[in-house]
């Protein structure tokens, strides 16, 4: 995809309109989903893949594609315009026009029980804190209801997220090289606490 494809124009216009919630002007490069896939905890043939700040599809491109997750996805973006592109591009999938902070509101909670791994693309570090708190106190309800593990994408290995103060630890930090260099970071309950 040419950087100055259609989606990646929109998803700069959203960027311009809205830079503290958009992070970035550009979609993630097909490099950090596949290093998302090779580093991808296993999924048990039932589990589900709950991908927050979705955007227009970078990283759910492939999450759908992967055969072990056979389309167990649920997507949640905030932005309208993005939630549309997702729509086109992944018919078959939950894409939900919602805030990542309060996921269980809108997510049945059967379904909710089901999710294994969260995905995350978040600009935590370009959004308000409270904001950042209530959406990844909010993941790990829904860690804690499976044992799940985190997956986040950042641009700098320094997240606003303190795993400790969750309750959370650390499993890795990947960097991913590029421009601009991204990091792929596993979270998952800390039963040692």
């Amino acid at each position: 995809m040419s950087i100055f494809s259609k989606e990646n124009i929109k998803f700069a216009k959203r960027w311009i309109k809205n830079p503290s919630r958009m992070g970035t002007f550009l979609p993630l490069s097909p490099k950090v989903g596949k290093k998302l896939i090779d580093n991808m905890p296993e999924i048990s043939d039932n589990g589900y893949i709950l991908e927050i700040g979705s955007g227009s599809g970078a990283l759910t491109k492939f999450l759908y594609q992967n055969e072990k997750i056979n389309k167990r996805i649920i997507c949640i973006e905030i932005d309208k315009e993005l939630c549309n592109i997702l729509h086109s591009k992944f018919p078959e999938l939950s894409i939900i026009n919602q805030s990542a902070a309060e996921l269980e509101r809108y997510i049945d909670h059967d379904l909710l029980n089901k999710v294994e791994i969260i995905v995350s693309s978040i600009p935590f570090l370009s959004i308000n804190k409270s904001i950042t708190n209530a959406i990844i106190n909010s993941c790990v309800k829904i860690m804690n209801l499976n044992h799940g593990k985190m997956l986040h994408v950042s641009y700098t290995p320094f997240v606003r997220i303190k795993s400790s103060n969750y309750g959370m630890k650390k499993i890795f930090c990947k960097p991913i090289w590029g421009v601009p260099i991204t990091y792929l970071n596993c979270y998952e309950i800390n039963n040692d606490s």
